[in-house]
């Protein structure tokens, strides 16, 4: 029985000072974890819509590769070759010099919403594209570039993410048949 009352009024343990200290610094890197699984779940939602305007740019690359496009006699690029509506038409030369990103995303010769998986309405009846939280794919076609019956293709993928916006930018030349 005496044993038992010297256990008992021993010092050893923690005093509460010791837990309280324990406590804090165990809740401080449970903040600092948790700050680096909110900042890993953001960027994983970044490079998903990244990854996807990629897939999107490309598959437009491919299909317009697809569609091709006839030279005229003197095997040159006319514009009766490929008219207006057609995808490979270029009816807005004023952006045919520009290498600005958001300014040829502004003034496509193409453009339309992607929203769902499925392609929507043309958007070349505003005046000029804007992004949206939807992606919006825009091309622009440039004749006789980088050579003569050629046509420089860059397709944009612009999509707003917050008050960010984002671009994708894929570019091919097309040769004419």
């Amino acid at each position: 029985m005496k044993r038992i009352r010297q256990n008992l009024g021993s010092d050893s343990g923690f005093s509460l000072l010791e837990v309280l200290v324990a406590v804090s610094v165990l809740a401080i890197s449970m903040l600092a974890l948790n700050s680096v699984a909110i900042a890993t779940v953001k960027n994983n939602g970044v490079a998903r819509e990244y990854m996807e305007a990629t897939v999107l740019a490309q598959s437009t690359i491919e299909s317009l590769r697809y569609t091709g496009f006839e030279l005229g006699l003197n095997q040159l690029i006319s514009a009766d070759m490929t008219p207006t509506g057609h995808p490979l038409s270029n009816p807005l030369t004023t952006s045919d010099n520009s290498t600005d990103t958001a300014a040829l995303f502004a003034s496509p010769d193409h453009a339309y919403t992607y929203s769902n998986g499925a392609e929507q309405l043309p958007l070349l009846d505003s005046p000029s594209l804007t992004t949206s939280s939807s992606l919006r794919r825009a091309w622009i076609v440039r004749d006789n570039i980088p050579a003569n019956g050629m046509k420089a293709i860059t397709v944009i993928i612009g999509w707003k993410m917050g008050s960010q916006d984002h671009y994708v930018t894929v570019s091919t030349a097309i040769q004419g048949e």
